[in-house]
């Protein structure tokens, strides 16, 4: 099982809006796993002044193979003499199947063709690649503000990105016209208390990391 980190570092950000994003991330997070048929041990949220975060403990390394089901033409239609018929084929094709797979099956309104595949899964890191930077740029909130030379918005500037599978660096791009907001696993620290770059080695140390240096409030469990 894997652990996840995500943290998006900002110039300081709104109070109510750090309090609305986590009740957004508390809504979405878990619904969009849930949709890939990931269902996590344990989710916590962090805010403060200049971070949203979350880590998402016991991740699968894959999601689960899934078996879909698809209903196709009549068989009158995909059938002819025992033969299948340029329906049959072509529908088939487009199912990524034989047409030897296929079945005929009764319904209420007659017989039709069926077909039976199994999906297989996709790897953790491919599905958080693609949810991650929408969980950042789909945020809602009042007085967003574009910056440099792009058109992503949010609240203040986004300036650093963590995004630690486990250990390593899952590469995620925020593109911002000219510029970008490349993932590392690099952290900033409090502006007075701790003004120098934190290391995240590993996502199951981000807590400890940050609370020995007094950096993190943990907003929600």
């Amino acid at each position: 099982m894997a652990t996840f980190l995500l943290e998006v570092g900002t110039e300081e950000l709104p109070a109510k809006f750090v309090d609305e994003a986590l009740e957004q991330w508390r809504s979405r997070i878990p619904n969009d796993l849930a949709e890939r048929c990931l269902t996590p041990k344990q989710i916590e949220y962090f805010g403060t002044p200049r971070r949203l975060a979350v880590i998402i403990w016991g991740l699968p390394e894959r999601q689960p193979d899934q078996e879909e089901e698809v209903k196709g033409p009549p068989a009158q239609a995909a059938f002819q003499d025992g033969k299948p018929t340029k329906a049959a084929i072509g529908f088939a094709q487009k199912q990524g199947v034989a047409v030897a797979d296929l079945e005929v099956r009764p319904t209420e309104k007659g017989d039709f063709v069926f077909m039976r595949k199994t999906i297989v899964g996709q790897a953790i890191a491919d599905i958080l690649t693609t949810l991650v930077p929408e969980w950042i740029t789909k945020l809602e909130g009042k007085r967003f503000m574009r910056w440099a030379d792009g058109d992503l918005k949010f609240p203040r500037p986004i300036r650093w990105l963590v995004t630690l599978l486990d250990g390593e660096v899952l590469p995620i791009s925020l593109v911002n016209g000219s510029q970008g907001c490349h993932s590392d696993r690099v952290s900033q620290g409090h502006r007075v208390l701790h003004s120098s770059a934190v290391n995240i080695t590993h996502a199951n140390d981000y807590v400890k990391m940050l609370l020995c240096k007094l950096m993190l409030k943990n907003a929600i469990v």
